[in-house]
């Protein structure tokens, strides 16, 4: 597996027009409401639903190749909002995620090591995100369709600033789970995205997933869990920069220039993969819909003589660039000519 993967872990992120006859006679839940109701009634109630089911993910080559890479995952969630991902598929085969009730989990077999952090996914966090998302994005209506044999209503979500990439969004409007979602930029299908293949709903008490199912082995965090130190981390602030430049070193570095409605959501410590072994930043955005993430590293004892944070810092899904002693590395939800500008607008550049 290439030295590229732990982000691309962290990257991870034909439509029918207008209403069919099947939906019109069958979709009955949604009778009557907007389309920011839906989204409400998705990012809230969906997100608490028990179900098990089978996931493919598409997303472009991290490594700029010309095809798609395409993964499979197995998905487990409970009605308290916990959930675990297990990847099938090379390249992230073997990968196993878990969110508890405070912390995200993610183990990579392949470089034996367990990533421990802070989750941020309560009911409250997701109204604030969802709040954001409305005041930055139109939504509209675009028919009904049927995913993993579920009917459901699509949802077409454009940025009110007019940019030209925006999303479409598959929601089963009997549970409100959102069962697919893809990226479409000036109405052509981008070759990223996420669909349920299989779903089944766990609606009995007998049928809910256990504790153990839930969370990573005892074995496994006590082997590879404290493998390094910052895997553990808070949530800072904006407010709170400086002392999180305090703990790992240098000076936090906000870039002058990001996408229409984006804002901080927060930053961590995150480690360098130098034989120093000493902390770096990640820095993550969101619009309340797209997130991007920023990873700096300015540590004057840094040992790197290529970028701290992935082999191969280019391509669809990255930029990166290093500037006055730092190492940056940005990705996520927005194109390399803006992943480029929020590098350029970073001081000293």
């Amino acid at each position: 597996m290439p030295r590229g993967t732990p982000w691309l872990i962290a990257a991870l992120c034909v439509v029918i027009g207008g209403a069919v006859w099947w939906g019109r006679s069958r979709v009955k839940a949604d009778s009557g409401l907007t389309g920011q109701q839906i989204v409400r009634k998705a990012w809230g109630e969906g997100a608490s639903v028990a179900l098990s089911g089978r996931q493919r993910i598409t997303m472009p080559d991290p490594q700029g190749g010309p095809k798609p890479l395409v993964v499979e995952a197995e998905i487990l969630t409970s009605r308290d909002g916990r959930m675990r991902i297990e990847y099938l598929t090379p390249p992230l085969k073997g990968v196993t995620v878990w969110e508890t009730g405070d912390r995200t989990y993610r183990f990579n077999p392949t470089v034996k090591r367990l990533t421990v952090a802070q989750r941020r996914d309560s009911p409250e966090e997701r109204e604030r995100r969802t709040a954001q998302l409305l005041d930055n994005y139109n939504v509209t209506r675009a028919g009904y369709e049927k995913v993993a044999d579920r009917d459901t209503v699509v949802l077409d979500l454009r940025p009110r600033s007019g940019a030209e990439h925006w999303k479409r969004y598959w929601i089963d409007p009997e549970k409100w789970v959102i069962l697919a979602s893809e990226d479409v930029r000036e109405g052509t299908r981008l070759l990223r995205g996420t669909r349920f293949t299989h779903v089944r709903y766990l609606t009995h008490d007998s049928e809910q997933p256990t504790d153990a199912e839930l969370r990573p082995p005892e074995e496994l965090v006590a082997r590879y869990g404290a493998a390094l130190p910052g895997d553990t981390t808070p949530r800072f602030r904006r407010d709170e920069l400086p002392r999180l430049s305090a703990l790992v070193g240098f000076p936090i570095r906000q870039p002058e220039w990001l996408p229409r409605g984006y804002s901080l959501e927060g930053a961590f410590e995150t480690p360098c993969t130098c034989s120093r072994r000493h902390q770096a930043a990640r820095l993550e955005y969101t619009d309340g819909l797209n997130h991007i993430t920023l990873f700096e590293c300015g540590h004057p004892e840094c040992t790197s003589r290529s970028n701290c944070f992935a082999a191969n810092g280019e391509g669809p899904l990255a930029a990166s660039t290093r500037s006055d002693g730092y190492w940056y590395l940005a990705l996520g939800d927005a194109t390399p000519a803006k992943l480029r500008h929020i590098l350029d607008s970073l001081p000293g550049k």
